[in-house]
């Protein structure tokens, strides 16, 4: 029986070392592992042999794991409740698309930074779950700090200046108000809720775009309920020559002005019909700074906690087991699903309800970038779920092996290899759509499409629905077609998105091209890691060891760091110029310049190599 065994050895042995390994599978001769997008190469002489796992022992579950899924599913809800939302909170405060494009470049460079340095200090230490403690604990913190950032607000009243020096408002009513809507007290014409005092007014002049100097106060003289119209006398806070001219002006011409304050109506007239002309006033630097500090910190101590999980369950699970590191994963987009859904439906609840009978002036647009919500759902939700990944953090169990890091390496190789150079590019082509997408499209949908929060919840479940399945057949696909041509299938699928959604307005139109969109990212990020990880494992290269993770580590850094530092503040300042309509025109006309770019280029560059 002992020679037997002896003479099995051998073939067994050989039979593993011929055995031919995908380049998005693992190695047999290292094993690789993430650490915080930094690479650790530990050789597998080292490494306990892979065990056979019997038949059924999938269905097994592993209790070390618990925790971890926990962690998972509550991460991946902070994201879809809370950093989805990040850049419509900041703009409830009153920053412009270039102040959010200002915030995303800071953030997403310090980001980068903090997942390169964060590496070396993680790695230095043991227990790995301290540190998701502590970073969770940061998150929820500073999350709650966006409850007191400064939300100014402003008023509009619309009207004409007569040649007597008074002020004649007008508002028009929303929606079809009768007799029965408001009970059998109303006469035909119900009054208006008319302020009696406006304070601190001034006018724009939009032509020129600049504030008159000339502040004034607004008091009610008379209502007219039939024609929907108050009389104010004005009462200057400052002289000026230019007050003169603005309230000389004809009664034909239409002016807005922008008040400070408002008093409540005259008398005690509780069942007026309430003018919805609440505006979100323009930040003030100091708001500015404040919420450029809040997102980069809360970014900065979000971003590296899913790298620890990850570098975690993969040593959990163990060389033999990795495979079902997907279904660890699949909790997490779980856990985005029903946060998305959860939360959606919390914003819309503690907004201001626009089933409501309302009125308002004609300039105003209910569904511009300055109406009003409350994303104080999204912030709680987003606390409470960073608490309670802290709190199941400490049951995780994990080993404190520690690997040594090779960046500089990874670097040279990266500048050295043509087929890596197609593969940067490819990250920095894709890198501009993944801005646009990642930073804006929620601002966009919920203002200039009206799309409530419930049904955006529902968008962003059905992207990721339909995201899942093409992680699991992208791998397949990639290497029967190659990644250039994967690419380009991706950014056919993301130009038919973005021509969709810049020229319909069906909200199931709209949601169906969010669907579809769901089948770009899985396709192209796979692409651009199969690319990686055959750079990673060329032996002409002449490089000691396995580069597949660091290879795939730059990538990452280029296509979620690098680019949408840049790309988030030029979709910023092009958002403030164009509508959001245009600007997903212009992103169709880009990709599908890219896909027809980079099949081109790779085949240019291919047989200029091969000369």
């Amino acid at each position: 029986m002992k020679k037997f065994i002896e003479k099995m050895k051998p073939k067994t042995e050989g039979a593993a070392m011929s055995k031919t390994s995908d380049p998005l599978q693992t190695n047999e001769e290292y094993q690789v592992q993430y650490k915080n997008h930094e690479i650790c190469e530990i050789s597998s002489a080292s490494q306990p042999t892979e065990e056979l796992i019997p038949i059924g022992s999938s269905c097994h579950v592993n209790r070390e794991l618990i925790p971890v899924k926990i962690n998972y599913f509550s991460q991946f809800f902070v994201i879809s409740a809370l950093f989805i939302y990040l850049n419509p909170i900041l703009a409830q405060s009153g920053l412009s698309a270039s102040q959010l494009g200002l915030t995303a470049l800071v953030t997403n460079a310090l980001v980068t930074f903090a997942r390169l340095i964060s590496g070396p200090i993680m790695d230095r230490t043991k227990k790995k779950n301290r540190m998701i403690v502590i970073l969770s604990v940061v998150t929820a913190a500073v999350t709650l700090c966006f409850l007191v950032l400064p939300k100014e607000r402003e008023y509009v009243m619309e009207g004409q200046f007569n040649e007597n020096g008074f002020f004649k408002a007008r508002v028009h009513p929303d929606k079809k108000i009768t007799d029965d809507t408001f009970g059998s007290n109303y006469s035909s014409h119900p009054s208006v809720c008319w302020p009696a005092i406006a304070s601190e007014c001034y006018v724009v002049d939009k032509l020129f775009d600049r504030m008159n100097e000339s502040k004034f106060n607004l008091v009610i003289i008379s209502e007219n309920e039939t024609k929907w119209t108050a009389l104010y006398s004005i009462h200057r806070l400052l002289t000026s020559p230019a007050h003169e001219g603005w309230t000389n002006k004809s009664t034909a011409n239409n002016t807005v002005l922008y008040c400070s304050h408002l008093s409540p109506p005259r008398g005690n007239d509780s069942q007026c019909i309430p003018i919805q002309n609440e505006r979100i006033k323009a930040a003030t630097y100091l708001t500015v700074a404040m919420g450029l500090v809040l997102r980069t910190v809360v970014s900065c101590s979000h971003a590296p906690i899913l790298n620890l999980l990850e570098s975690i369950t993969f040593g959990i699970l163990g060389p033999g087991k990795s495979r079902f590191f997907g279904q660890t994963r699949l909790v997490g987009s779980l856990g985005f699903i029903i946060g998305a859904l959860v939360t959606g439906v919390a914003i819309n609840q503690f907004s201001r309800n626009s089933d409501g009978s309302f009125v308002r002036f004609a300039s105003i647009d209910p569904n511009d970038r300055s109406t009003i919500v409350n994303y104080t759902p999204s912030i709680l939700v987003g606390v409470s779920f960073a608490v309670i990944s802290a709190f199941s953090t400490p049951c995780i169990k994990q080993s404190s092996d520690r690997c040594r890091l090779k960046i500089h390496k990874a670097i040279l190789v990266a500048f050295r290899s043509i087929e890596m150079s197609k593969c940067m590019l490819s990250c920095v082509l894709i890198g501009f759509v993944l801005s646009l997408v990642s930073e804006y499209f929620t601002l966009i949908l919920t203002t200039e499409y009206g799309v409530s929060h419930t049904f955006l919840g529902l968008i962003m479940s059905v992207i990721v629905v339909t995201e899942v399945p093409m992680f699991f057949v992208s791998g397949s696909l990639v290497s029967r077609f190659g990644p250039s041509l994967c690419v380009s299938i991706a950014c056919f699928v993301w130009t038919v998105y973005f021509g969709t959604i810049a020229f319909v307005s069906n909200p199931w139109a709209i949601l169906g091209a969010h669907a579809w969109s769901g089948l770009a990212f899985p396709l192209a990020n796979n692409a651009i890691l199969y690319q990686a990880a055959l750079v990673g494992r060329d032996r002409s290269l002449n490089v000691d060891g396995n580069l597949v993770a660091s290879m795939q580590a730059i990538t990452s850094a280029i296509s979620f760091g690098l680019i949408p530092c840049f790309g988030g503040f030029i979709w910023g300042i092009l958002l403030d110029y164009l509508p959001g309509r245009y600007l997903f025109a212009v992103a169709g006309c880009y990709t599908s310049a890219v896909m027809i770019c980079v099949p081109i280029i790779s085949v240019a560059i291919n047989r200029l190599c091969s000369k």
